[in-house]
């Protein structure tokens, strides 16, 4: 995909397939011409603001720029040929305006598309007030527009209720998910030979990085959970190379990290924003300092004495003296 650089503003008048037709994008070579287009932007007349620049100074100092707007109705979507590459780059721009930082062509045009309502519902989002959604495009539009947020109790437009964890409540509550209770966690340090990068996913809810996993959902095996969650949360899919490490605290607490290597070089992580993660990048063990991480131990622990040699991976298969305690699971 050939975009024009600069800042590209997507008009939300266009329908769907001709969203990102050259005569429905503005384009703006500076600061100072988007300063100009903030009441348009404020207003909803441009759906999309795509930032598109060779160097990652400019990529920041637009960003910057339009972390100072208020009440924005955009969303904002970085294209950057780092965007996976490059952790630093990428926490900076979330952390600033950025919704979405990707050169996905795919991902692009699915998120540009999403960004245009119907303006059919009845549902008001209790976070920029954006009206006219339905329960569809409130759930969409929360998980991509607002997942990056620190967790809020903020009452739902469809029931009225204050939960907790406003997205936990609307994903399970009202769209039918059922959550995992399992107790079991798979957990995969993913490592590319080429470079000795690590898989790390940006976690939503801006509680930092950390690496692919979760909880093993009803009468799924250790390794299909842990493929099945480094797909969903980095779009990588792996193959499991060997065992790290068995943790087990009583009968109700059970996690097993797994060795992993992408199963083709030439995977790129997700970077499309969703329930599941922000997206997913490549860092190097170097980074690490430089990040915000979820929880440090974990990737700590491990990406320095996987950096350069496998001696610690043990054979794929639960260690003998942790069998009794996962006789019940498919392995």
């Amino acid at each position: 995909m050939v975009l024009d650089p600069g800042i590209l503003l997507i008009k939300s008048t266009a329908p769907v397939e001709k969203l990102m037709h050259k005569d429905n994008m503005e384009t703006l070579s500076s600061c100072d011409q988007l300063r100009t287009r903030l009441k348009q932007l404020i207003s909803g007349q441009f759906c999309c603001v795509i930032i598109n620049y060779p160097t990652k100074e400019k990529c920041e100092e637009v960003c910057r720029e339009l972390y100072g707007f208020n009440a924005l109705k955009c969303f904002i979507i970085i294209w950057h040929p780092e965007a996976t590459e490059d952790p630093i780059f990428r926490q900076t721009l979330m952390d600033n305006a950025a919704h979405m930082v990707t050169y996905c062509p795919a991902s692009l045009v699915q998120m540009v598309n999403q960004s245009l309502y119907s303006n059919r519902g009845e549902y008001e989002c209790p976070f920029c007030q954006r009206q006219s959604l339905t329960k569809l495009e409130l759930y969409q539009h929360t998980t991509t527009f607002h997942i990056n947020q620190p967790v809020l109790s903020i009452t739902c437009p469809i029931c009225l209720k204050r939960p907790k964890h406003f997205h936990h409540h609307l994903h399970y509550s009202h769209l039918n998910h059922k959550p995992s209770t399992s107790g079991v966690f798979s957990i995969v340090i993913c490592r590319r030979p080429k470079d000795g990068a690590f898989l790390m996913v940006q976690e939503v809810f801006h509680q930092g990085f950390w690496v692919p996993g979760g909880q093993l959902n009803k009468g799924e095996g250790l390794r299909g959970g842990a493929m099945r969650e480094t797909l969903e949360e980095a779009g990588v899919q792996i193959t499991l190379k060997g065992v790290l490490e068995v943790l087990v605290n009583g009968p109700s607490w059970k996690r097993v990290t797994f060795y992993a290597e992408p199963a083709n070089s030439q995977f790129i992580p997700k970077s499309r924003p969703d329930f599941e993660s922000c997206g997913a990048c490549w860092v190097h063990a170097s980074q690490l300092s430089s990040l915000n991480l979820r929880d440090s131990s974990t990737p700590e622990k491990w990406f320095p004495k996987l950096q350069n040699d496998l001696e610690c991976v043990l054979p794929l298969e639960i260690p003998q003296e942790y069998k009794e305690a996962f006789a019940h699971l498919e392995f």
